[in-house]
């Protein structure tokens, strides 16, 4: 009877001690200094589904088609961190419908992938986001927000500080392909 009561213990000792390793999503923002070793920040109230899937848009005479998926992503810099997060693919066309930049077809661990980092207290998402010419200024974080139940999208870029050297970008401060200084307008579909 004693070895039950002893197994059942640790048992419940050990679920206990797994429940406190995990972060819900949501809440990541207010814990983000202060994360113990073995923490999941989880997607346990499925607030991410609303961002997921193809949207479309214009801007500024291109055609973006944004394609966001949930993936779960293990932590580079500290291995025992586990994150569901927000991974962002796109394909830009000009009015002719030829390709100008695509992103679609690159692999999660590709730099050029916008990677999720939270929900801001807004509700918000928000991406890390590096362009084909981040040593000329495109990077930066990609805001992500949606309404109207969740078929509309508001994507932003605020501009980062990324490795600037005229040496290197001789047509100089590279031209952003998101907007920066007004919302993009996209539809789910």
């Amino acid at each position: 009877m004693k070895n039950t009561l002893l197994i059942c213990l640790f048992v419940f000792a050990a679920l206990s001690c797994k429940a406190q390793n995990i972060i819900p999503v949501e809440d990541f923002f207010d814990y983000q200094n202060e994360i113990p070793d073995g923490t999941y920040i989880k997607d346990i109230n499925n607030v991410l589904n609303k961002f997921t899937g193809t949207w479309l848009g214009s801007y500024d005479n291109k055609n973006y088609e944004i394609v966001v998926e949930e993936v779960v992503y293990q932590s580079q810099i500290r291995t025992s961190l586990t994150y569901d997060q927000l991974h962002l693919r796109y394909k830009i066309t000009d009015a002719n419908g030829t390709i100008l930049l695509n992103t679609l077809p690159l692999p999660d661990d590709n730099d050029y992938v916008a990677m999720g980092q939270y929900v801001n207290p807004s509700g918000a998402y928000q991406l890390d986001y590096a362009g084909y010419e981040y040593d000329c200024g495109q990077s930066g974080t990609l805001f992500i927000k949606t309404f109207n139940d969740n078929t509309q999208m508001k994507l932003y870029l605020y501009l980062g500080e990324s490795p600037y050297n005229e040496d290197d970008c001789p047509n100089g401060f590279a031209e952003q392909e998101f907007p920066t200084n007004s919302q993009m307008l996209l539809t789910k579909q």
